[in-house]
């Protein structure tokens, strides 16, 4: 039997023992609870970094499309735009600056743009678009949309046509795991667009970009011009129906993505 000595030895040893495990409890609450802390602030930064440079490097290619007007180089200005504009945002927000590849990434689904972000990239876009426009008009003092009503058939066949080989471009170079990694990506999608206008340019104006398209009408607009809306809608429809094509032709044509994709969920 245990003295009164020794049993008051025992109660302390377990009273410290109990202290000790509840310290150790509350500290790991307190770890988690940072964790989760930092985790959400760094997702949250994260999210708003990527919506920056989609803003900014929209802003800079309508910027780009509007003072370069009708010089001979202007696609290959534009062209090169878009290509340093890539490689500056593609490693944060995937360097889209396009709501048509806005929506054929979303649309080609495997994860690599969720539907949320997918829809506040469209609107930074969208307002990106505008802030380039009204600056080019600044700068310029003239801003002009492109196209005529009489020929809305043609521009509807070049927008859609181009923008789904922009967007067919894009998937293959920048969004698959067979090419993942490259170095060429920027200079595959910036000459697309020098190709586009330059072919598709004397017909429908070489828009490709629905973020383009509302910029132009609206500084065209503010300018004292007479843009025709029914053309804004035509260039928008075809830049949105090339997309998503692009993304239907995409899941066609590359099986094995979804396939890996599945295997890596």
């Amino acid at each position: 039997m245990a003295s009164p000595h020794e049993r008051s030895v025992l109660i302390n040893r377990d009273g410290a023992g109990s202290d000790t495990r509840e310290l150790e409890e509350m500290s790991g609450k307190f770890q988690r609870l940072e964790q989760h802390t930092y985790g959400r602030l760094d997702s949250a930064l994260v999210a708003v970094a990527a919506y920056a440079i989609e803003f900014l490097g929209t802003l800079v290619l309508v910027l780009a499309i509007t003072t370069s007007g009708d010089a001979v180089l202007a696609p290959l200005g534009i062209g090169f735009t878009l290509m340093i504009l890539v490689f500056w945002g593609g490693h944060i927000s995937g360097g889209m600056y396009n709501v048509a590849v806005s929506v054929g990434v979303l649309l080609a689904g495997r994860g690599k743009l969720a539907p949320g972000r997918a829809g506040v990239y469209i609107l930074v876009q969208l307002l990106g678009g505008l802030c380039g426009a009204f600056l080019g008009l600044y700068l310029t003092g003239n801003v002009s949309y492109p196209g005529s009503l009489p020929s809305f058939g043609k521009i509807l066949v070049a927008e859609g046509i181009w923008t789904f080989t922009l967007l067919s471009v894009i998937l293959n170079v920048a969004t698959v795991e067979a090419n993942d990694g490259n170095s060429y990506y920027g200079l595959a999608i910036g000459g697309t667009v020098v190709a586009g206008a330059v072919i598709m340019g004397p017909i429908s104006g070489g828009i490709f970009n629905p973020a383009v398209a509302v910029g132009l009408f609206f500084a065209d607009l503010a300018s004292g011009g007479h843009p025709k809306w029914q053309l804004l809608l035509i260039d928008i429809g075809a830049e949105l129906a090339g997309a998503a094509a692009a993304a239907l032709f995409f899941r066609m044509t590359n099986a094995k993505e979804y396939t890996l994709h599945q295997l890596t969920k």
